[in-house]
């Protein structure tokens, strides 16, 4: 790496840094690695010529990164290959008496990450990745744009349970725009809140724009999104699963470009879901360029209200499309446009 700094005292700064790498086939190299942090600042930093990941943070508490970029015009189109910021927590340390790592005392998790005014292009790599345990990251203010996802969360096989995987991400004025898979790959993730969020993927090739699912652990979810756009996508824009799930005034459409059934929004295995004041299958007076449901609610889907949306332009007879197993629990009043 360009630069490492590892097992710090607190209050360490890297500022005012051009990272450059002139390799065209390096595929391994991270410019600026944090291993160990405590309090740590990370500012006015970029990366140019053809690097391949830009920040790691690894084992650490309170660090913010402020005023990135490695969208240069004279990158000449050479885009950030791998991750703009990797966050990683473990519980291979030890804690603050030397013991055996707990789920809240722990020199190789990761507590409070503060990512503000992110301006990153990328080449198939993920934008920002947040992976295992990793506790308190707020995103304001971030452009991500062209990579296979925008932001991908990950919990490895092997802690006890899913409270020990990526919570608490707070995202304000985040986009992520042209991403081949899809903006936000969410999974075993909980407690994430998006506000006014944009998120517009590859209509041709992403999966979902948003996409919240289980991989290793059941049980988590948590999912607030308020405002934002979402559109572009395969599938259905907004695909979750999990409990606790609430999107609210939101613009989405142009999603099942597949033409697979797919909806604005599909809520799928799980419970107590909020969906109230969205927009649906059109944009600015125009309808969804594809043949697309506003919601889809799926067999094993529980105890949720679909509420005050509006539906108008989406496909005749399919805006909402409950097929719970238990419509009972599916609360569905004053709707316009079914």
């Amino acid at each position: 790496p360009s630069v490492t700094q590892s097992q710090l005292l607190s209050g360490n700064t890297v500022s005012n840094i051009l990272f450059y790498d002139g390799n065209a086939n390096d595929v391994t190299t991270t410019a600026l690695v944090m291993n160990g942090f405590n309090y740590c600042a990370i500012s006015n930093v970029g990366f140019a010529g053809s690097p391949y990941n830009a920040i790691r943070l690894h084992g650490g508490y309170n660090c913010s990164i402020t005023n990135y970029t490695d969208n240069y015009y004279e990158n000449a189109g050479t885009a950030l290959r791998g991750s703009a910021v990797t966050i990683i927590g473990d519980m291979t340390g030890r804690t603050r008496l030397g013991a055996a790592c707990s789920l809240g005392d722990c020199s190789t998790r990761v507590d409070l990450v503060n990512i503000y005014h992110l301006d990153h292009l990328g080449n198939n790599g993920v934008g920002i990745q947040i992976i295992g345990s990793v506790f308190t990251t707020t995103i304001s203010y971030a452009t991500l744009e062209n990579e296979s996802w925008g932001l991908q969360t990950s919990c490895p096989a092997g802690f006890p349970n899913g409270s020990y995987c990526p919570a608490n991400i707070n995202m304000t004025d985040f986009e992520s725009e042209g991403a081949s898979l899809g903006g936000m790959d969410l999974a075993d993730a909980q407690g994430v809140r998006c506000e006014q969020c944009y998120v517009s993927a590859q209509s041709s090739t992403a999966g979902h724009d948003i996409y919240m699912h289980a991989v290793n652990y059941s049980g988590n979810g948590n999912l607030q999104i308020n405002g934002g756009f979402f559109l572009n996508s395969r599938g259905s824009c907004i695909y979750a699963s999990g409990s606790n799930i609430n999107i609210s005034n939101a613009d989405i459409t142009d999603c099942n470009a597949a033409n697979i059934g797919a909806a604005g929004i599909e809520i799928t295995s799980g419970t107590d879901y909020t969906i109230t004041g969205n927009q649906l299958c059109k944009y600015l007076g125009a309808a969804s360029g594809f043949a697309m449901s506003g919601v889809l609610v799926d067999s094993s889907a529980t105890y949720a209200s679909v509420n005050s949306n509006q539906f108008d332009g989406c496909t005749a007879g399919f805006g909402l499309v409950n097929s719970s197993s238990n419509t009972s629990t599916i609360s569905t009043a004053d709707n316009v446009g079914l």
